[in-house]
């Protein structure tokens, strides 16, 4: 039974204590995929917790934004962004970003 709490254990994720059930991810590119990628362990740990939802929201400085989401196997912890995606919401590789689910 996977939840967040455990995911942060193993090293997967971090978890910021002043919002629940958020993670500090790092933004990847990823070839081909016109949905955001996570890793399917923090994705079904999510689902598992909250519910079926399609999008996640990302914080990054100064904006929060809506994006669907799909699962990438060991993906570990990275926001993985076709470049188009990078370019349209104006993020780059290496940025840190807080993701959780859209409910």
């Amino acid at each position: 039974n996977l939840n967040v709490s455990r995911l942060a254990r193993l090293g997967l994720v971090q978890i910021t204590t002043r919002t629940p059930h958020t993670v500090r991810l790092v933004v990847a590119r990823l070839e081909g995929s016109a949905e955001a990628r996570i890793d399917s362990q923090l994705l079904r740990a999510w689902r598992s917790h909250f519910g079926p939802f399609a999008q996640v929201e990302v914080r990054t400085e100064n904006r929060i934004l809506q994006m669907p989401v799909e699962a990438k196997s060991n993906a570990g912890p990275q926001l993985l962004l076709s470049s188009d995606a990078l370019f349209f919401h104006n993020l780059r590789v290496g940025q840190e970003v807080l993701v959780w689910p859209s409910l």
